[in-house]
């Protein structure tokens, strides 16, 4: 599948239907894949780091989940759209009711993860939801393995094929990234799509979410959780994604011109 470079992430460039498709596929083949929905934070951060950089270039996809993700590959050649997390799970839900497609949810707090199962269960009867799970928090890597022992062996029993995780970047990456291909499952980091699907939080509206201004509703939603975060990221990706154009397009130029 084509992919244009936005940073240091190669963007796929593909349609809500076939990035579907492609994630069916791996998770009925066991492949032990994984799919992340990238954002400006998440982009600006595997600029930062390499060793995040990796991981998440290793994904089966990486899909542009913010719309300035979009708007610079599509200045690069790009030919794909915008596919948010939230919009991927409910498509993906709609289609494994018909299918028997085995899903799984693992993340958030036991609350949001009731309701979201329950609203599942409302939206889509048929659909197969075999495994809900709000890990404990882990601040200590070798309790998160010890406890993802007993964890991965539940997942496992239940026969889940599709897991759609809500840890949060980066940690959520992190952990499909050491556990996804031992489970033999597929999944999908989804951020906050647990919190919105549950109605924890509220969506942004539709003509923001249509000039990328979706950063900003949450911004004013959580001021003083997201202020620093925002700061510093959005300032940094419109800086690097505009070196970023600038070069490719003069690459372009100086490679066109006759010899």
């Amino acid at each position: 599948m084509l992919s244009i470079k936005v940073l240091n992430t190669p963007i796929s460039q593909t349609s809500l239907s076939d990035a579907c498709t492609v994630i069916e596929d791996s998770a009925r083949q066991r492949t032990g894949a994984y799919v992340t929905l990238v954002n400006v934070h998440m982009a600006v951060e595997a600029l930062l780091s390499d060793p995040f950089s990796s991981l998440v270039n290793a994904s089966l996809l990486r899909l542009p989940d913010g719309l300035p993700l979009n708007w610079v590959s599509r200045l690069k050649g790009g030919s794909g759209r915008q596919i948010r997390g939230l919009d991927l799970m409910k498509e993906l839900c709609r289609r494994s009711a018909e299918t028997g497609l085995k899903i799984g949810l693992f993340g958030s707090t036991p609350a949001v993860i009731e309701r979201l199962r329950a609203g599942l269960r409302a939206s889509y009867p048929n659909l197969q939801l075999v495994y809900a799970v709000a890990p404990p928090y882990w601040s200590d890597e070798n309790q998160e393995r010890k406890d993802m022992e007993e964890l991965g062996k539940q997942l496992c029993a239940s026969g889940c094929e599709l897991l759609f995780v809500g840890l949060g970047c980066p940690k959520q990456e992190r952990w499909m990234h050491r556990y996804c291909s031992s489970l033999k499952i597929t999944s999908i980091g989804l951020g906050a799509a647990f919190d919105f699907l549950a109605g924890e939080k509220k969506q942004a509206p539709v003509w923001m979410q249509r000039i990328g201004l979706e950063w900003l509703h949450r911004l004013c939603s959580e001021p003083s959780r997201l202020w620093r975060r925002y700061a510093k990221t959005n300032t940094l990706f419109v800086f690097f994604a505009g070196i970023d154009v600038i070069l490719f397009w003069l690459k372009r130029m100086l490679n066109s011109k006759p010899s």
